[in-house]
């Protein structure tokens, strides 16, 4: 089956057995990402429309859609895994990192001691700028 007819039997599978599909990557991915399970399903037809023509219709091309949208599950799964431990690790060394000295680092305390600390250099400031 090439051309037309393999872009008519990817509109009735898509019809038939889509919403069988997201199911399935719904219980996989979680409920939360039901719109991630629809993106993923869309995908794996769209690679069917684009695969089927040059290389033929697979003998089972329903198992066949379900076994793609099944694997770039997977894939969306792992991405989601290193990106989720790349956010962890970079909010802790956010809530770790020490300030740098200066001024920064002054005025994260309270503001009686702010205004303590920083008197001496304001002082010099107004001396060099003649500030009335």
């Amino acid at each position: 089956m090439h051309g037309s007819n393999s872009h008519t039997l990817v509109d009735h599978l898509f019809r038939y057995e889509a919403g069988k599909m997201v199911a399935v990557l719904v219980r996989m991915l979680g409920v939360g990402h039901l719109e991630e399970a629809e993106d993923l399903v869309h995908e794996a037809f769209y690679q069917a429309l684009h695969t089927w023509p040059y290389n033929g219709v697979p003998a089972e091309p329903a198992a066949w859609l379900m076994q793609v949208a099944k694997r770039r599950a997977v894939d969306w799964i792992r991405k989601k895994q290193v990106r989720d431990a790349h956010q962890s690790r970079l909010i802790k060394s956010l809530h770790t990192q020490v300030p740098p000295p200066g001024p920064a680092c002054l005025m994260s305390y309270t503001t009686n001691n702010f205004s303590y600390s920083l008197r001496p250099v304001i002082h010099r400031l107004q001396r060099k700028i003649r500030l009335p």
